[in-house]
């Protein structure tokens, strides 16, 4: 017989026995105290970031929702791919030229990435 438990189960047990057993005064310090921290900034904090908890986790948001937007127009919009192309080949080639070895070991990690990742999908009998 398989034993498992349920941690949010539990963890909502835990919290409702928490806020149960203190006093509405000590739950408002909590509830201030939590609130003040999300928006303190904070000196030193990731990155080098002075943004609160709260600054930091909507800039991240908007970072992934404006990355996903780009992500999808360029796939979507065979002129801005073309664009690009004409924009990123030049570049591209000019940094194979100057560092074919470099760039030849990150192919070859990219190849033998790709060909584990296929071998790892495949359904041997």
């Amino acid at each position: 017989m398989a034993f498992s438990i349920d941690t949010e189960a539990v963890e909502a047990m835990v919290v409702k026995s928490l806020v149960e057993s203190i006093t509405p005064e000590q739950r408002e310090k909590v509830i201030t105290d939590a609130i003040s921290e999300l928006l303190e900034k904070k000196s030193g904090s990731r990155y080098g970031s002075n943004m609160s908890i709260f600054e930091e986790a909507m800039h991240s948001a908007i970072s992934q929702v404006a990355r996903q937007i780009f992500v999808e127009e360029v796939r979507n919009s065979p002129e801005i791919q073309s664009r690009m192309k004409e924009l990123v080949t030049p570049t591209v080639i000019a940094i194979a030229k100057d560092n074919f070895d470099g760039i030849n070991e990150k192919i070859g990690e990219a190849i033998g990435g790709a060909v584990a990742d296929w071998l790892r999908s495949q359904k041997w009998d």
